[in-house]
């Protein structure tokens, strides 16, 4: 009798384990599954039709962030990414590293840029923080970021890890947890804000919704 109380216990537990890593695996894996799956929509193209035209036979290259930052910073931002896996204690002790390196200070400030991408046709995905909306309350000035709640609810990324962009009618893009993607031409342009500052300038075509998760570099 004892043998098979201990049977069911252990067969529950086991589920309860199964169960929440399942849980864990569809949470990480639910935003691709909606950028595959979902009709995207745009809530902006460019009003000129040649512009539009001209770029649809461009080549445009679909960016990651990380590709925004130059090899060697990108390295040195590697080292101090925080690991799931990690302890608190590791992490931690991580922080208290990464406060006193003065390499991975400067890196975390830095303007620097990727060079080849200066009037390039591209595609980026991330989230809008707004700067400036008109009277309709349509947003025309925002800066484009890597995560949400980047400098909202979390300090800025680093600027070259944020591109500045605005349209002159304004876009009305709904709850601002809302990622997109932005195609236009991008630019080597310091653009400052008490907000943040940006090292990068995009001269917006169009923007869609996307449903996957457009950080794939960053851990915070």
């Amino acid at each position: 009798m004892l043998r098979e109380k201990v049977k069911y216990t252990l067969s529950i537990v086991a589920c309860a384990f199964v169960g929440v890593g399942l849980g864990f695996l569809i949470l990480k894996i639910w935003p691709t599954v909606k950028h595959l799956t979902y009709t995207k929509s745009y809530v902006y193209q460019s009003a000129d039709s040649a512009l539009l035209e001209r770029f649809k036979s461009l080549n445009i290259h679909e960016l990651r962030w990380q590709d925004l930052i130059p090899e060697t910073e990108r390295e040195l931002l590697r080292q101090y990414q925080q690991k799931d896996t990690s302890s608190f204690e590791d992490q931690m002790m991580q922080s208290i590293r990464a406060s006193i390196d003065k390499k991975y200070i400067n890196a975390m400030l830095s303007t620097n840029t990727v060079d080849i991408w200066h009037g390039r046709a591209v595609s980026i995905s991330g989230f809008i923080v707004p700067i400036e909306t008109n009277e309709n309350r349509a947003i025309t000035h925002f800066f484009v970021v890597p995560y949400y709640g980047a400098c909202i609810h979390f300090p800025p990324p680093p600027p070259n890890q944020i591109i500045y962009a605005q349209v002159e009618d304004g876009i009305n893009i709904g709850e601002i947890d809302n990622p997109f993607t932005f195609v236009g031409t991008l630019s080597e342009e310091l653009f400052e804000d008490p907000i943040a500052t940006s090292a990068y300038v995009l001269d917006v075509v169009s923007i869609e919704t996307f449903y996957g998760q457009p950080d794939d570099f960053r851990q915070h």
